[in-house]
This record gives C-alpha cells, structure tokens and sequence, in this order.
C-alpha cells in the first residue's frame, strides 16, 4: 500500500512538473514611487509601502489614491536600504484604528511606530497621532531589514536585518548565534 502510495505521488509530480502552464501578465495598478509592499487591513482595499515615506490606498479596481493615506517622508532618512520599510495593521485595526510601521529616522535607525487612521475618513491616516514603540540603532545604511508582522500570538514582530556594511555583513551579524539571539530574535513587541 505504502508503495503504491509513494508511485501515485511520484507520477502526479512528474505530471504536474511536465504540464503545459500558461500565464499571463495583467497591469493592475501603476504610478508607485519604489513601492516595496502591499498589505491589507480586513477589507477590499490593498496599502502600497513606498520607500520614500508614503503609503497608498489602491481600491479593489487597482485605483491609487492620489493623497497618501500615510507621509512622513519628513521623518525617514532615505534612499539605499533606508525608508518606510514596514507596514503591519493591528489585529483589531477594524476597531481600534492602530497600524504600525517601521522606518529609519533621520539618524539611520530603525523607528518602530503605531499611528492611527481618521475616524472620519478610513483613507487618511493622523500623521500627529504617531506613538514611538521601539528605536534600534543601525550600524551601517544597509541590510535594515523591515519585515513588519504580527504573529497568531498577539505579539508584532520586527525582522531586524544583519547590520550591513562594504563586503556584506563585516560584523558577521548572520552567522554569530549570539548577535542573533540578541539582535534578530528578541525584537517580538507586545502591544496589546
């Protein structure tokens, strides 16, 4: 049974690898300024991350939004690997209104923020209303890393990057099992 089991499975793969795929292409949205990420709230709209410093409503016909939901190219330093790096909606974004992002700020280091978006208009976000979570120094201007999740947990989880430099990780970050229990793994913030 066992045999005849692994040979179904092995002739479906073979079938599968060997079929004729066709794919095509479809232009959904366009005009984004080095977008970076797509997240979704809960509803038919999709935010696009532009590392400038701005996130953009799309709706569900692949429409941009011309006013940003969220600007605060004034607060990030940019360009290379630096920027709005990170978007992740609250859990319960549908009732309390909380987002949170991750950015350099104008020293090059990793700024994690919650904001909240207008109760008057789900399109714009109150830039004044940002709440400093958790500010991490970056060594070097690359490998910033900017993965922004909340896990089943509860917990917000931040991918941190290695710390960068000329020849690729000069400090080893990646490899030493100390720096990364330190540096990568321990950044899981509660904010319930």
């Amino acid at each position: 049974m066992k045999k005849c089991f692994t040979l179904t499975i092995l002739l479906l793969s073979f079938f599968a690898l060997h079929a004729q795929i066709k794919l095509k292409l479809v232009l959904f949205s366009q005009g984004y300024t080095r977008p970076l990420g797509i997240e979704n709230c809960g509803d038919s709209r999709l935010f696009i991350v532009q590392q400038k410093g701005q996130i953009i409503v799309c709706d569900s016909a692949g429409h941009r939004r011309t006013t940003p939901f969220l600007d605060i190219k004034d607060r990030i330093s940019n360009g290379s690997e630096r920027g709005l790096l990170g978007l992740a909606f609250d859990p319960n974004y549908g009732t309390n209104g909380f987002f949170y992002v991750n950015y350099t700020d104008s020293n090059g280091n990793t700024q994690i923020s919650r904001f909240r978006v207008s109760k008057n208009n789900p399109n714009k976000a109150i830039k004044a209303s940002e709440k400093h979570i958790l500010n991490i120094t970056q060594p070097f201007a690359n490998h910033n890393g900017g993965c922004t999740r909340f896990g089943p947990d509860g917990y917000l989880y931040i991918g941190m990057g290695d710390g960068g430099s000329a020849g690729q990780c000069a400090r080893r970050n990646a490899q030493h099992q100390p720096a990364i229990r330190g540096r990568a793994l321990r950044w899981a913030v509660c904010v319930r």
